[in-house]
């Protein structure tokens, strides 16, 4: 059994808990707000509105994940 990090794995199992975690503070930004007119709409709110900033670290985690498992691929492939 290997030692290094499975990032893909990690990244999958972040995103999917991401996905319903958007998916919750929709429902709760349009019961509040009004409904949210289209994907560019909603996708304005998730990168600029406070409502959504809470979700932004999980993002960049995910990001951040995904780079790391890209460097480790490139670093084992020179090896």
């Amino acid at each position: 059994m290997s030692d290094a990090p499975d990032w893909k794995r990690l990244s999958q199992a972040l995103t999917g808990l991401h996905r319903s975690l958007i998916q919750h503070a929709r429902r709760d930004y349009e019961r509040d707000h009004g409904p949210i007119s289209s994907p560019a709409q909603f996708l304005r709110l998730l990168t600029n509105d406070r409502f959504f900033a809470w979700l932004r670290t999980l993002s960049e985690l995910i990001v951040n994940i995904d780079a790391a498992g890209e460097f480790d691929e490139g670093a084992k492939e020179k090896v």
